[in-house]
């Protein structure tokens, strides 16, 4: 779409301008030296950093410095391989994930809400949906992420939500005779099982398996991800943005839906 091409080129445009002028550095020193592991660096220009993060944002107006000189922020708690993927998005908006034993998309989702970073955390969430709803045999979430998840997330965090109305819709799935579930489904875990609950006394109990609805491609979809106050909704002579507005059960765990909901409804991979 000639559209979509366009709100690119402006987001492009609009990176670039963060770019300017901008010789102040940021060191983010990630994870920490424990046996064979160890603490990994990146260096960034400090406009993109704090435009992309709430987090560093805080972190280094904290600091007071003038920006003349380098600034750091120590992350030691964090997955070096989670920020890699941080890094990746900052600048192009998306990022290639390839599960591992140390890395799940969980761990993505939360360093995005740790950081404040809305576009990365849906971008985790794309992937989610790809993983636990489109997948041949898509899985349920393993025990030990949902205790993850709950235990590094506040109340109203989207991914609580995604996981407890992913497990309420497949509930007949889970044996109790799994320790784990069990666990959680005891007590261990009281936040996702109310959640879980409360899944039953909504009037909305369309499953979130459900495919999304086809849209036609005369959207006019705000793209804010990048925009300044001045770089507001773009809408032609026809009609407004809300056109493309369908119903879709997936767009209420996403930060930004009217960014990345459209990719949903259009089966689109690209970036948020």
């Amino acid at each position: 779409m000639a559209t979509n091409a366009k709100k690119a080129t402006n987001k492009s445009r609009h990176q670039l301008e963060l770019l300017k002028d901008d010789n102040a550095t940021v060191k983010v020193i990630v994870g920490h030296y424990i046996g064979n592991q160890k603490a990994h660096s990146w260096y960034f220009q400090r406009k993109l950093l704090c435009h992309r993060s709430t987090f560093f944002q805080a972190a280094l107006d904290f600091n007071g410095k003038s920006g003349k000189e380098e600034e750091s922020v120590s992350l030691p708690d964090d997955l070096p391989e989670a920020f890699e993927l941080f890094v990746q998005w900052l600048y192009t908006n998306t990022f290639d994930f390839k599960p591992s034993r140390a890395l799940h998309l969980e761990h993505i989702w939360v360093l995005g809400d740790k950081l404040g970073s809305p576009g990365f955390k849906d971008q985790a969430m794309l992937q989610c949906f790809v993983t636990y709803l489109d997948a041949p045999k898509p899985p349920l979430p393993h025990p030990g992420m949902v205790n993850y998840v709950y235990k590094n997330t506040g109340l109203g965090a989207k991914l609580r939500r995604f996981f407890a109305d992913l497990v309420s819709d497949r509930l007949n799935e889970i044996t109790i005779k799994d320790p784990a579930w069990r666990d959680i489904f005891g007590g261990g875990l009281g936040d996702f099982v109310v959640d879980v609950m409360e899944r039953f006394t909504t009037t909305d109990r369309t499953k979130i398996t459900t495919k999304a609805a086809s849209v036609s491609d005369s959207s006019d979809e705000t793209d804010s991800n990048f925009s300044d106050d001045s770089d507001q909704m773009e809408t032609d002579s026809e009609g407004s943005a809300d056109t493309t507005e369908v119903s879709n059960p997936r767009l209420k765990y996403l930060e930004e839906p009217k960014i990345a909901g459209l990719q949903i409804m259009l089966g689109s991979k690209g970036s948020v």
